[in-house]
């Protein structure tokens, strides 16, 4: 009976230390992930300008199949984590009804194709003037974060820019936008939004930078003028 004790205690001694030995099962976080979460499966783009959708999933991400280089190019600012933002920036010789796609991927998922049109030179809020604030103001840290309160994040920016009374005193008693509330848009020469984008304020232009020269594109100031000059709509 003495020598059965002794075996079961050998045994379970035994049992324990394999058990013990044995890692944690590891969780695959690749399982069940079939696609990337995209903001947009397209975009629309007018020669020269830039917009951008944002990707979730297990970074890194990469570009497996790239654009056609003389329609437009697709770049990561971030591709190491999660959400990422791709850059889309139309080629200026690109021609009106041209169309391209980029397939990108993650760590799980070999490929998802977001289609790229050159289309005319009406102004989108959501492809072109959001698209201004995410890649020059948001990726900064700045709107909101840093130093600067004012939200340009997608849900609220076109209403915190609409709805915006007189603001920054500094500058002058000048809105940010000549319209909403304050008088109906169409003149980007009186709209703080413009005026400091451009220069045209004694106050610190805008996106604000140590280095002079690092300012908006012509290409994105002329865009935001004539998105103010259309009717500044939410589009």
């Amino acid at each position: 009976m003495a020598m059965l004790k002794d075996l079961v205690r050998y045994a379970v001694v035994i049992v324990a230390t394999i058990v013990a030995g044995c890692p944690e099962p590891v969780e695959n976080p690749c399982q069940g992930k079939v696609s990337i979460e995209v903001s947009r499966l397209s975009v629309h783009l007018v020669p020269g300008t830039s917009t951008y959708v944002v990707l979730n999933g297990i970074p890194p991400f990469y570009i497996t199949t790239p654009p056609d280089p003389t329609i437009a190019t697709a770049t990561f600012l971030d591709s190491s984590r999660s959400p990422a933002t791709l850059v889309f920036s139309a080629s200026t010789t690109a021609t009106i009804g041209e169309d391209a796609f980029v397939i990108v991927g993650d760590e799980c998922v070999d490929g998802v194709s977001i289609s790229i049109e050159i289309t005319t030179g009406t102004v989108s809020y959501s492809d072109h003037i959001q698209a201004i604030w995410h890649i020059n103001c948001q990726s900064r840290g700045c709107h909101p974060g840093g130093d600067a309160p004012f939200s340009l994040d997608p849900s609220v920016s076109w209403s915190n820019l609409w709805f915006a009374g007189v603001t920054n005193m500094s500058c002058g008693a000048i809105y940010r936008l000549v319209g909403g509330l304050n008088g109906g848009p169409g003149n980007p020469d009186s709209s703080l939004l413009y005026m400091r984008v451009s220069g045209q304020t004694t106050c610190p232009r805008m996106p604000f930078s140590a280095d002079v020269g690092d300012t908006l594109s012509q290409v994105n100031q002329d865009l935001i003028k004539a998105w103010i000059e259309s009717g500044a709509e939410n589009n």
